[in-house]
């Protein structure tokens, strides 16, 4: 097995599950960090503190950066969800396709909202960039990459 390499890989988003629309011009992603709370269940008889794993995983953020362009739709369509957040339950579905050597490559496919979105490097012979978080809402569900 080959190792999964940064080139290649996408970023889309869905609003109804089935039509993906390709986030363009990205520069980088990190993320989502999945964390596992600890919970303390220490008693009044125990000589020591104990804890123990939370059953409630928190799926954590997704963040990265894109080339700034304000005439493209996905741009266009993070900044709007910014400024007009959705209710829980209309988030819209975000995938993660990573390039790897199967011909159906790995996908991780998750609801979330977007947290943040800032424009930067408006400077002198600098190009602009939007850096932006989304905020994972539900389980993120992988689906290994295959080969027929």
């Amino acid at each position: 097995m080959y190792p999964i390499v940064a080139e290649g890989t996408t970023l889309e988003y869905s609003t109804n599950g089935t039509v993906w629309n390709l986030v363009g011009h990205l520069i980088s992603l990190e993320g989502p960090g999945i964390t596992v709370p600890v919970v303390e269940r220490t008693t009044l008889s125990d000589l020591s503190k104990r804890k123990r794993p939370s059953k409630i995983p928190d799926m954590g953020e997704l963040s990265g950066s894109l080339k700034a362009d304000p005439d493209n739709p996905a741009q266009e369509f993070m900044l709007a969800q910014c400024l007009t957040p959705p209710h829980p339950g209309e988030f819209p579905q975000w995938r993660i396709t990573y390039m790897d050597e199967f011909v159906t490559h790995c996908t991780d496919v998750f609801d979330g909202f977007v947290s943040a979105f800032e424009a930067t490097g408006f400077e002198e012979e600098s190009d602009p960039a939007v850096d932006f978080t989304i905020t994972v809402d539900d389980l993120i569900v992988r689906t290994p990459g295959s080969s027929p």
